[in-house]
């Protein structure tokens, strides 16, 4: 799971797919804020803007590269990833 402040934003509204008021689906989406941005090409991504967190698939994740299948994470300057509380984040 990945923290979202989702401040600007780039989603197609056309192509959301809301699951049961909990999560917006997007085939294709890049969320922006001051960490950085998610850049997800093809595979979707689920967001929820209430908790601001983001889900996208673990296939082949590349924790070096900070990149999965269809997926990108891009971190600015002084940012880093860490270990969630679960063993799973």
């Amino acid at each position: 799971m990945i923290e979202l402040g989702l401040g600007a934003s780039l989603i197609q509204p056309a192509d959301l797919i809301t699951a049961r008021h909990l999560w917006d689906g997007y085939p294709a989406v890049r969320p922006t804020d001051d960490w950085g941005a998610l850049e997800v090409e093809s595979g979707g991504a689920l967001l929820n803007s209430e908790t601001k967190l983001a889900a996208v698939s673990a296939a082949a994740f590349d924790r070096k590269a900070l990149k999965g299948t269809g997926w990108k994470l891009i971190l600015k300057k002084g940012w880093k990833i860490q270990a969630g509380k679960r063993k799973s984040e």
